[in-house]
């Protein structure tokens, strides 16, 4: 809950334990920082999380779009856009100034 913005640091959350998913997109980020994006289903569906091969869990999600599935995620050159395709041939083009870039 807190990665999704819906505790305050301070507050303790139990520790979720959800089934896996599958990847449905991975992008690494150009920023130096060795961290990547990634889109799954299930329960993880309407998010774009961040994540560290040094960490267990995602550092952040974004909310993304709910009805279709993320199947394609791509960074412009600069990194100051991102690309999501979805599997219902829709697809969003968004600034990357959601992403913590101090994680």
């Amino acid at each position: 809950m807190r990665l999704r913005g819906e505790l305050p640091k301070e507050e303790e959350e139990e520790e979720e334990d959800w089934d896996p998913e599958p990847i449905l997109a991975c992008n690494y980020l150009n920023d130096g920082s060795g961290r990547f994006m990634v889109t799954s289903q299930g329960p993880y569906l309407g998010y774009l999380y961040i994540c560290d091969f040094t960490q267990q869990r995602p550092l952040q999600a974004i909310e993304i779009t709910k009805t279709s599935l993320c199947t394609l995620m791509h960074t412009s050159p600069s990194s100051e856009f991102l690309l999501l395709g979805y599997d219902n041939g829709e697809f969003q083009i968004r600034f990357n100034e959601k992403l913590d870039r101090s994680l």
